[in-house]
Protein backbone atom coordinates (compact mmCIF):
# COMPACT_ATOMS: atom_id res chain seq x y z
CA UNK A 1 0.00 0.00 0.00
CA UNK A 2 0.87 3.96 -0.67
CA UNK A 3 0.71 6.66 1.47
CA UNK A 4 -2.44 7.64 3.00
CA UNK A 5 -3.62 10.90 1.71
CA UNK A 6 -6.84 12.54 3.02
CA UNK A 7 -8.84 14.70 -0.12
CA UNK A 8 -12.48 16.31 0.09
CA UNK A 9 -14.49 15.00 -3.34
CA UNK A 10 -15.46 17.71 -5.34
CA UNK A 11 -17.40 16.05 -8.14
CA UNK A 12 -17.73 12.39 -10.12
CA UNK A 13 -17.24 11.39 -13.55
CA UNK A 14 -19.64 10.08 -15.96
CA UNK A 15 -19.11 6.63 -16.66
CA UNK A 16 -16.70 6.54 -19.71
CA UNK A 17 -16.08 2.39 -20.41
CA UNK A 18 -12.66 0.96 -21.86
CA UNK A 19 -10.51 3.37 -24.69
CA UNK A 20 -7.42 1.94 -25.85
CA UNK A 21 -7.82 -1.78 -23.76
CA UNK A 22 -7.87 0.57 -20.16
CA UNK A 23 -10.57 1.64 -18.25
CA UNK A 24 -11.28 5.46 -18.12
CA UNK A 25 -13.80 4.92 -14.82
CA UNK A 26 -10.82 4.95 -12.45
CA UNK A 27 -9.64 7.97 -12.66
CA UNK A 28 -8.77 10.47 -9.56
CA UNK A 29 -7.80 13.89 -10.03
CA UNK A 30 -6.01 15.62 -6.99
CA UNK A 31 -4.00 18.98 -7.48
CA UNK A 32 -0.21 18.02 -8.57
CA UNK A 33 1.48 19.84 -5.50
CA UNK A 34 -0.92 17.33 -3.68
CA UNK A 35 0.67 14.60 -6.05
CA UNK A 36 4.55 15.83 -5.69
CA UNK A 37 4.23 15.64 -1.63
CA UNK A 38 2.28 12.20 -1.70
CA UNK A 39 4.11 10.59 -4.44
CA UNK A 40 7.24 12.65 -5.48
CA UNK A 41 8.50 12.89 -8.67
CA UNK A 42 10.07 9.54 -9.39
CA UNK A 43 6.20 8.11 -10.45
CA UNK A 44 4.38 8.46 -13.54
CA UNK A 45 2.12 11.37 -14.50
CA UNK A 46 0.07 12.09 -17.21
CA UNK A 47 -1.15 15.99 -17.45
CA UNK A 48 -3.93 16.65 -19.66
CA UNK A 49 -4.24 20.15 -21.18
CA UNK A 50 -7.25 21.69 -22.98
CA UNK A 51 -6.22 23.62 -26.08
CA UNK A 52 -8.44 26.71 -26.99
CA UNK A 53 -10.46 26.61 -30.26
CA UNK A 54 -7.67 26.90 -32.87
CA UNK A 55 -5.14 27.28 -30.68
CA UNK A 56 -3.93 23.43 -30.48
CA UNK A 57 -0.35 24.05 -32.07
CA UNK A 58 -0.02 27.14 -29.58
CA UNK A 59 -0.69 25.29 -26.31
CA UNK A 60 1.29 22.18 -27.63
CA UNK A 61 4.30 24.37 -27.90
CA UNK A 62 3.27 25.94 -24.39
CA UNK A 63 3.15 22.87 -23.12
CA UNK A 64 6.44 21.45 -24.23
CA UNK A 65 8.31 25.40 -22.58
CA UNK A 66 6.87 24.52 -19.46
CA UNK A 67 7.45 20.82 -19.18
CA UNK A 68 11.32 21.58 -20.81
CA UNK A 69 11.35 24.33 -18.12
CA UNK A 70 10.13 22.44 -15.30
CA UNK A 71 12.66 19.45 -16.25
CA UNK A 72 15.72 21.70 -16.59
CA UNK A 73 16.37 20.84 -20.02
CA UNK A 74 19.00 22.76 -22.07
CA UNK A 75 18.02 23.76 -25.50
CA UNK A 76 20.19 21.22 -27.30
CA UNK A 77 18.92 18.03 -24.72
CA UNK A 78 16.40 15.84 -26.48
CA UNK A 79 12.96 15.37 -24.40
CA UNK A 80 12.66 12.77 -21.48
CA UNK A 81 8.49 13.80 -21.69
CA UNK A 82 5.93 13.15 -24.84
CA UNK A 83 3.28 15.44 -25.79
CA UNK A 84 0.39 13.48 -27.08
CA UNK A 85 -2.70 15.22 -28.97
CA UNK A 86 -6.38 13.50 -28.93
CA UNK A 87 -6.07 14.49 -32.89
CA UNK A 88 -3.65 12.19 -33.45
CA UNK A 89 -4.15 9.55 -31.44
CA UNK A 90 -7.47 9.29 -32.60
CA UNK A 91 -6.12 9.16 -36.83
CA UNK A 92 -3.49 6.44 -35.67
CA UNK A 93 -6.20 4.49 -34.29
CA UNK A 94 -8.89 4.35 -37.02
CA UNK A 95 -5.62 3.29 -39.81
Amino acid sequence: MGPNLRCSIVGIFLRKGNAFGQTQDLRVVIPLSAFMRTFGSKRGLVVAVVAPEGKVRETEDEVTAVMRNARHLPPEQEENFSVNRQDKLLEVSTR
